[in-house]
């Protein structure tokens, strides 16, 4: 049976299965329930009065879907009429909806702007996305003069630590050149040196990045209410990787003509 008035509503069938577990709603009453007042008390407990209105079951229509039926009007009338709601507060003056692919934002703003041109579309958070681009891209410049610096301590460093292996072992480089290495051979221990310099300080900076990664993430996705994922990229520890061991063999040869040239007697008697 269709409403005969604004207290009297139509249900799907689904929803009345669902509220009454049967299609016979013969009597069946629902009570909507809406607020009327609200407090927040001194210990920041919201305190909220409801009022319930009770609406009859006039008949079930045939649907999967969980959904109430009246007129097209029925609810501005009914919230104004019967619950005193003012007609300002039921007026619609914005709607906001989301967008699976967000690469397609513009393109279905141009295309709603040319289809509904008495109404206005935008994208609030564009201008939010481009204050973080702008943030971003100083600090990718940041980054990039803090990870030319590193390099360069990173070069000196290595530089003074094969200077010092070469000055505490010249006895022990005397001592090989003296039982038939070569020059070239014995130039393999500097390079073996900023290997593993640079290896074992590779091993101990991508654990500490890692830790600093989780640290900082967990923090901002508990910030912003977003699901924390730990990222793992493959390529920069690979880039990393090839950099360090690039850094300790170019310092290494710095050192490797003043390796050569070291005299196995003159070494043995310093």
């Amino acid at each position: 049976n269709a409403p005969n008035n604004y207290d009297e509503i139509v249900v799907s069938k689904e929803l009345a299965y669902t509220l009454f577990s049967n299609y016979e709603l013969n009597g069946q009453v629902l009570y909507l329930a809406h607020i009327t007042s609200e407090e927040q008390s001194d210990d920041g407990i919201i305190h909220r009065q409801f009022e319930y209105v009770k609406l009859s079951i006039s008949g079930v229509v045939n649907d999967n879907r969980m959904a109430v039926f009246h007129n097209s009007y029925w609810p501005l009338i009914y919230f104004q009429k019967h619950l005193g709601f003012s007609r300002l507060a039921l007026d619609c003056n914005y709607i906001s909806f989301e967008v699976e692919n967000i690469k397609l934002i513009p393109e279905i703003i141009d295309d709603l702007s040319k289809k509904y041109d008495q109404f206005i579309f935008f994208n609030p958070s564009e201008e939010i996305n481009t204050g973080i681009d702008e943030i971003c891209f100083y600090l990718e410049i940041v980054l990039a003069v803090f990870s030319i610096l590193t390099i360069v301590i990173s070069v000196l460093l290595l530089i003074i630590s094969n200077y010092l292996f070469i000055s505490e072992n010249r006895k022990e480089i005397g001592l090989v050149r003296c039982i038939g290495l070569t020059p070239n051979q014995t130039s393999k221990f500097i390079v073996v040196h900023s290997l593993l310099l640079a290896i074992v300080a590779f091993v101990f900076g991508t654990i500490y990045l890692m830790v600093i990664n989780v640290v900082l993430n967990s923090q901002i996705a508990s910030l912003l209410a977003v699901p924390f994922k730990l990222t793992f990229d493959l390529k920069s520890i690979l880039f990393m990787l090839l950099l360090a061991v690039s850094v300790s063999f170019l310092s290494s040869l710095i050192f490797h003509r003043k390796f050569n040239k070291i005299e196995p007697l003159t070494a043995l008697k310093n």
